[in-house]
């Protein structure tokens, strides 16, 4: 979903070239499962949504088994990948194992070993730092775990993601060697301006094919538009796509949503799973256009390619994605695949049901579906769902250089109200005492504890009562 997926196409495009490049034949069921996650990206799996979430702390995800549907054998779902996710002492997510599903002679199937992890190390901030990926082979010792790439996140000094490495590990020289960048760009208000993405086509001439990406917002922060664009030449960039991103009237997200979503991409290259099916904010449709030169006349335009809407329950959760593509013979919409969701108690993805459309006999038929299950989860109400006692909102936001907080507590009690930046360090604290039920509101001048003017970027408030703590984002502009 977006055109973000263009990173994970290239990625795919990369995989194939270390095939070559490391003279190591990689297994076709890891290619497989890297594919299922372009698919699952692309219609919506990965989301962030309405909170400024360490990714997979605390979600408590045990388990994603993906199957496939067999018209053949009685129209039933089959097992075929497994990915087992195992946290840290503090609840990041530390390892991810892949699985295949194997049968044996009498169709007694069972989940083979592991053949493929992902290790995920974090900083003390919560930032992932580092992602490295193994293959598992059977040796004269026993299975052992063998390095096999690598990404590695850097960060700006706001703690928002600034440069994304990707590495394969080249067994001669026991060392990791980078083929492809992403590097991010931001405008004077700390905004995402465009993404650089850079790719080794041919190590030894030194070849990379370059694509970038440039956002435009809307008034309220959201990104209302991306231009995709490929360099042909040192100095020469062609337009290759562009998306029109349409938000539903009761969305309420801004660009703190957004730099959320692209310091999840580390993530997305490596899992592409979140809990629910929005990318950022509640967008309604997002229409794709191609860029087309006609050679003979001379004529260069956008025109229309494809459109993705996406139809929401009374919880605002999208239930269903659908993709389609414009037929400029008939001038109309044609569907062409779609993906259903289903949620549990506490609205995350149980189940992702893709389905492709038949023109023949004009019905939805089924293809994949994946299946989310989790561990017991804790601290339900503070992670997972606004508190009952308190409304928390600011504007304007973004803002410069003053912001108002308003909030709303159901019983007379103590309560703290104090600002925060990315990494986690206090900010301000704006108010720590006694508020009678009902509705008040705090103003924030954008200057920190010691009286200093802060510098732009995303910021945190919290507003902690006796039974929960309620964070929002805010952006302060310049």
């Amino acid at each position: 979903m977006l055109r973000i997926i263009v990173i994970m196409g290239l990625m795919i495009m990369l995989i194939g070239n270390l095939t070559a490049v490391t003279e190591t034949k990689i297994p076709d069921r890891i290619n497989t499962a890297i594919e299922r996650q372009l698919s699952f990206f692309q219609n919506g799996l990965s989301t962030l949504r309405n909170r400024n979430m360490q990714l997979f702390n605390n979600m408590e995800l045990s388990e994603i088994i993906y199957q496939y549907y067999n018209e053949d054998n009685g129209d039933e779902w089959l097992n075929d990948e497994k990915l087992d996710f195992h946290y840290d002492e503090n609840g990041n997510l530390e390892y991810v194992y892949y699985s295949g599903w194997s049968e044996d002679d009498d169709y007694r199937g069972e989940w083979s070993n592991p053949f493929y992890r992902q290790h995920l190390v974090w900083s003390s901030e919560g930032l992932l730092m580092s992602m490295t990926s193994h293959l598992s082979f059977e040796t004269e010792e026993g299975r052992e775990w063998f390095p096999f790439m690598k990404w590695i996140s850097g960060y700006n000094d706001q703690g928002n993601i600034d440069n994304i490495s990707m590495s394969y590990y080249d067994e001669d020289e026991e060392t990791y060697v980078i083929v492809g960048m992403i590097n991010f760009s931001y405008d004077n208000n700390d905004m995402v301006d465009y993404f650089l993405m850079s790719f080794m086509i041919d190590e030894h001439e030194e070849y990379y094919e370059r694509s970038r990406n440039h956002l435009s917002y809307d008034q309220a922060g959201r990104i209302d538009m991306i231009i995709e664009e490929f360099q042909e030449d040192e100095d020469y960039w062609v337009n290759e796509t562009k998306s029109i991103l349409e938000y539903h009237e009761s969305d309420d997200t801004d660009y703190a949503d957004v730099q959320s979503f692209f310091n999840s991409i580390p993530i997305l290259m490596g899992i592409g799973w979140y809990e629910n099916a929005n990318p950022f904010g509640k967008i309604e449709s997002e229409t794709i256009y191609e860029w087309y030169w006609d050679h003979e006349n001379e004529v260069d335009d956008w025109f229309l390619a494809y459109q993705e809407q996406l139809f929401y329950d009374a919880n605002d959760l999208a239930y269903r994605v659908e993709f389609q593509e414009y037929d400029y013979e008939y001038y109309e919409w044609f569907p062409l695949y779609r993906t259903m969701f289903s949620y549990n108690e506490h609205h995350r993805i149980e189940e992702a049901l893709e389905q492709w459309f038949d023109f023949h006999y004009e019905v939805w038929v089924n293809s994949m579906r994946t299946l989310g299950n989790y561990e017991e989860m804790t601290n339900v109400e503070e992670h997972y769902q606004i508190p009952a006692t308190t409304t928390l909102a600011n504007y304007p936001n973004p803002f410069n250089p003053e912001t108002t907080i308003s909030f709303a507590v159901s019983q007379d009690q103590e309560i703290k109200l104090n600002i925060f930046n990315t990494k986690g360090q206090l900010v301000r604290s704006l108010y720590d005492g006694f508020e009678p039920a009902g509705k008040h509101e705090v103003s924030w001048n954008g200057k920190d504890q010691s009286g200093n003017t802060v510098s732009s970027g995303v910021y945190l408030y919290q507003l902690e009562t006796k039974d929960s703590t309620d964070v929002r984002r805010m952006l302060m502009l310049k």
